[in-house]
């Protein structure tokens, strides 16, 4: 008994994110799943199985860590602003430490957010 394979469409579903967006990482390269018939036309008919919806899942997670890096990187800008103006004497430095705590737990409340919204979407994606 063959596999079952999903449509385009029907991927999307299940890695609950826009069909156009799914299309969108086919014609870049992002994602290519294991089955693609080339049509007479030129076009290419993509099926998914469900070994291509677990990759998908995999891909959700490669986001989720750019979406970490890049609340970190605004963590850091935010902290150099502070020591900047700390260095220029607007800020004392115990100013500077209890805005540095603040910047800290505030990221770590984005990242933890980041990694919820991504186990949540890992779920979502692997249920059948």
């Amino acid at each position: 008994m063959s596999e079952k394979t999903y449509n385009t469409e029907d991927a999307a579903k299940r890695a609950g994110v826009h069909y156009v967006t799914l299309r969108r990482w086919l014609a870049r390269g992002k994602f290519t799943p294991s089955v693609g018939i080339e049509m007479a036309d030129g076009r290419k008919l993509w099926r998914f199985t469900e070994a291509d919806v677990r990759d998908l899942a995999k891909l959700a997670g490669k986001y989720a860590e750019q979406q970490r890096v890049a609340v970190r990187n605004v963590r850091r800008d935010a902290i150099d602003e502070l020591k900047k103006a700390e260095k220029d004497g607007a800020l004392t430095q115990d100013e500077l430490k209890r805005m540095s705590d603040e910047i800290q737990s505030f990221t770590d409340q984005a990242i933890k957010r980041v990694d919820e919204l991504l186990k949540t979407k890992e779920q979502e994606i692997m249920q059948v």
